[in-house]
């Protein structure tokens, strides 16, 4: 793919901005793309056939400024298509997600396309997070003790620990790498409503992504506002479908990508926080329903193959307490 540039030969950044019934955050949102320090972007907004005055607010934006291009589908397609919608009318070499209750700080593209340009060998950049009710206030997330360049499968193993966020609006990525691998469902043992909810997605276009490069870097400087309120989505958590896809989806990356003792291994230890979360549930229709056999043999297995995760949640756990001192873990 060809870059377009010029703005002293920048390549064009699409910020996708996907929207519905956000006309409390939609402006704020904006706002936040259109005063990046980066100055070759497009700012794409679809709406998703809101019913309050987003799309308006949109379209106001839309006139006071040429690099803002704003859509509206027809009818609701559902949110993963949605993002696909932005994707089809974007124009950049790069594209940064950033859904329409969310905020970019002003240097986050500048940030995030640096280590992209300087290593052709990076496929994907992210980044540190706040995530709040409140941006003055909000705890940092995803904070390593430096900025830093890490393997494929290092960062796919941080996914499985949550020490990389699953949210795409952290990262920076080619829109061909987007396109390529932003799916709507994928062959889960158990299936799950993925594009209606986007639990899934979201996390799979980054880890599928990052596998078909040697590299993933991470920029440890907060560059990113995640709201949390009543209506976001994993505020909702649609009856813990949100939590059971991602964990679908988890299973099914470690299995195909990544070595067997990985795969176990996360299999024993979201086996033990289920328990911890819902009751007891036997190993065997645990392992079964995640990708794996459920045979004695599997089992017995997994607690030392597990070992390795459990060191890396605990490394998370301690980064979280440096950036956050007060953070209930």
């Amino acid at each position: 793919m060809n870059k377009p540039t010029n703005h002293a030969n920048q390549p064009l950044v699409s910020v996708l901005i996907p929207t519905y019934n956000r006309e409390a955050y939609i402006a704020d949102c904006i706002n936040s793309a259109l005063n990046q320090t980066y100055s070759n972007i497009e700012v794409v907004v679809v709406d998703n056939c809101s019913t309050d005055r987003t799309f308006q607010i949109c379209l106001e934006f839309q006139l006071k400024d040429p690099r803002v291009k704003v859509f509206q589908n027809q009818e609701n397609i559902g949110p993963v298509r949605n993002w696909q919608k932005c994707a089809e009318k974007a124009e950049g070499f790069y594209v940064k997600v950033l859904f329409s209750d969310d905020e970019l700080m002003p240097d986050c593209v500048e940030e995030l396309v640096q280590p992209m340009e300087s290593d052709r060998t990076v496929g994907m950049v992210y980044c540190a997070a706040l995530i709040g009710p409140n941006r003055e206030t909000a705890p940092v997330y995803y904070k390593s003790l430096r900025t830093e360049r890490l393997a494929s499968v290092e960062y796919a193993k941080r996914m499985l620990v949550a020490r990389a966020p699953y949210s795409p609006c952290a990262s920076l990525m080619r829109r061909e790498s987007f396109v390529r691998n932003l799916h709507t469902t994928f062959n889960t043992v158990r299936s799950h409503p993925y594009d209606r909810h986007g639990a899934g997605p979201d996390c799979m276009v980054q880890l599928l992504t990052a596998s078909q490069f040697a590299h993933v870097a991470h920029v440890s400087k907060p560059l990113v506002y995640f709201r949390s309120h009543a209506g976001s989505f994993t505020a909702e958590n649609l009856n813990n479908q949100v939590h059971s896809a991602y964990l679908a989806c988890l299973a099914f990356y470690a299995k195909s990508k990544l070595d067997r003792g990985t795969f176990l291994g996360f299999l024993f230890l979201t086996w033990l926080d289920s328990i911890r979360r819902g009751g007891w549930v036997s190993p065997r229709s645990y392992f079964q329903a995640h990708e794996g056999n459920g045979n004695i043999f599997e089992f017995l297995s997994s607690p030392f193959l597990a070992l390795p995760l459990l060191f890396a949640r605990l490394k998370r756990n301690k980064e979280l307490r440096a950036a956050n001192p007060f953070l209930k873990l």
